[in-house]
């Protein structure tokens, strides 16, 4: 397992600025917030990746943050800029290889966001640890929606 610690990144919505190239045409760039994140985050997760090496094929991810001020914030917006992090520092080789992922606030978190990332188990039935009682619940609730989706 692979832990690091990251500043909050800056909510998905805050990612992306929309303008003009020097031709007029319209175009979009990384805001400079979600650029500074994003470089800090990066040399963070490569120097994670230096110290344990790199989690090839599937895998999980359990992201814990603090909340970083009383605003109303949606937990899902901080999981792509985290997810991309990961991927260009080396900790992962691909963001479309998780399988599963664990999102929370967690107030002992000290400052920031803490990402925990695990490769996939082959066979997730084993009894009794944590990812295999997630894993079960995750795929109950997916059932549950299917069952849902078809009226039963």
């Amino acid at each position: 397992m692979i832990t690091v610690t990251f500043d909050y990144p800056p909510s998905t919505n805050n990612l992306w600025r929309n303008g003009r190239s020097s031709s007029g045409r319209p175009t979009t760039y990384l805001s400079k917030q979600y650029a500074a994140w994003k470089q800090a985050a990066e040399w963070t997760a490569k120097a994670a990746a230096r110290a344990n090496g790199r989690i090839e094929g599937k895998y999980f991810i359990e992201i814990a943050a603090k909340r970083p001020d009383r605003r109303k914030r949606d937990l899902d917006n901080i999981i792509k800029p985290i997810s991309d992090a990961l991927v260009h520092g080396g900790i992962i080789e691909d963001d479309s290889k998780c399988e599963f992922i664990h999102c929370r606030w967690d107030d002992a978190v000290p400052s920031g966001v803490r990402v925990s990332v695990e490769a996939y188990p082959e066979t997730h039935s084993k009894q009794g640890d944590d990812l295999g009682e997630w894993i079960s619940l995750a795929d109950a609730v997916g059932l549950a929606l299917k069952n849902i989706g078809r009226g039963e």
